[in-house]
């Protein structure tokens, strides 16, 4: 049976971590720039905290009291940012119109009968 060297264990050890601490590095760096929000599950994200409620927008109210007025959340996978309360909403879509102005149109999307689904 094959037996490691002490260097060749900790050659292989560094070898491992050394890109694994730089993901992670980089990963809370790039998460640290964004607004905060509520905790979140793996797959579905925030969705255990809005199905089920009969008034979703009163628990986007609750969290801007929590978070702030801009939070972000994920809704399955998808990274979103909500703005709470009105003023603030009107206040970014004011500010950044042009940006809004010159989005893409989305493509429809269809179901095995070729309606329309979204």
């Amino acid at each position: 049976m094959y037996q490691l060297s002490l260097f060749q264990l900790v050659l292989i050890v560094v070898l491992f971590l050394f890109p694994l601490l730089t993901l992670w590095k980089n990963f809370k760096s790039s998460a640290s720039k964004l607004p905060r929000g509520p905790w979140k599950l793996p797959l579905i994200g925030n969705l255990h905290q809005l199905v089920g409620l009969p008034l979703p927008h009163r628990s986007f109210r609750d969290m801007s009291r929590k978070y702030g007025p801009v939070m972000t959340l994920e809704l399955g996978e998808v990274l979103t940012f909500v703005v709470c309360p009105v003023e603030a909403a009107r206040k970014v879509l004011q500010t950044n119109e042009l940006a809004f102005a010159q989005r893409l149109l989305m493509p429809k999307i269809f179901d095995s009968t070729l309606n329309v689904i979204a």
